[in-house]
């Protein structure tokens, strides 16, 4: 079955996907880089290869039973390649750093255990291909922050050390943080020709410099759907209320482009155009002819 088949039987079926557009509708480039996933030191993740298709990750840092932090060097899954966080069920949060220079490059699945939510975070770019599946019960938040941030000062970002024992680590994120070089814009989120699915009544956010939607579906059954673009560095606050994950780009932010394009012009026209001073669209149970 067809990408946009599956979307129209999700639609028809009465379910309601609610999306919110944050900056201005634009066109931009894709990504390219290698495939790979490698672990780094820093907190313990192993990296298990069951065969030729499939990788288990396991280890990482746990704080608190509630949040499980991992980091690689380089994270990639290639076509047909099945990468599988394993963690334990009172884990809340999986919370995935790329710490090297590549972009991650997700051609494959991508799939947690238990109700957890996935957090992806690479400042160097995230590319979803035509084959790439979210297989998670959670919510997904991919983003090109630098550091995700937690009520009261706690910090994930690429060199921070994890410490189990660290209180401020152990609840929900409140914040990503975009420390950038001047000289250095945010780095791009691509989907190319994707459907991305999070189960029913959760979140799905991508958040990064220009995101750009190629001919892709990005869906959140009676859930929520956040695309946010930033130009420069700054921070962008995040409401979670159970499964509802909401942005918050304070007026000092400057707003990046969000584009979608080669899907139907249905979908084109419920959309519309957006500008960055108004950087809020609500669009509801939209889908391509």
């Amino acid at each position: 079955m067809s990408l946009r088949s599956w979307f129209n039987r999700g639609c028809h079926l009465g379910l309601p996907c609610l999306v919110i557009l944050v900056g201005a509708i634009g066109i931009q480039g894709g990504l390219r880089t290698s495939a790979q996933v490698t672990a780094d030191p820093s907190v313990g993740t192993q990296v298990e290869r069951i065969d030729d298709s499939t990788l288990d990750i396991t280890g990482g840092t746990t704080v608190g039973n509630t949040n499980l932090f991992h980091s690689f060097s380089n994270f990639s899954i290639k076509t047909e390649e099945i990468v599988t966080f394993e963690n334990a069920p009172t884990i809340n949060n999986i919370l995935v750093r790329v710490t090297g220079r590549n972009p991650s490059d997700i051609q494959g699945t991508l799939q947690a255990q238990g109700n957890a939510n996935l957090f992806l975070m690479n400042p160097n770019g995230i590319i979803f291909g035509a084959n790439a599946v979210l297989n998670i019960n959670g919510s997904f938040i991919g983003t090109t922050a630098s550091a995700i941030q937690f009520p009261g000062g706690g910090e994930f970002s690429m060199t921070s050390p994890v410490n189990p024992l660290n209180p401020l680590l152990r609840v929900n994120p409140s914040a990503f943080l975009f420390n950038q070089i001047l000289s250095q814009p945010v780095k791009p989120i691509q989907v190319n020709e994707a459907f991305l699915l999070v189960p029913e009544s959760q979140s799905l956010v991508l958040l990064g410099g220009d995101v750009n939607l190629e001919g892709a579906i990005v869906y959140a059954p009676d859930g929520r759907v956040e695309l946010g673009g930033l130009a420069a560095g700054g921070t962008v606050g995040l409401n979670i209320d159970n499964n509802n994950f909401r942005l918050n780009f304070p007026e000092s932010v400057a707003r990046a482009d969000v584009s979608l394009t080669n899907l139907s012009s249905k979908t084109l026209a419920s959309v519309g155009a957006l500008g960055r001073r108004f950087p809020l669209l609500f669009v509801r149970g939209s889908k391509p002819t």
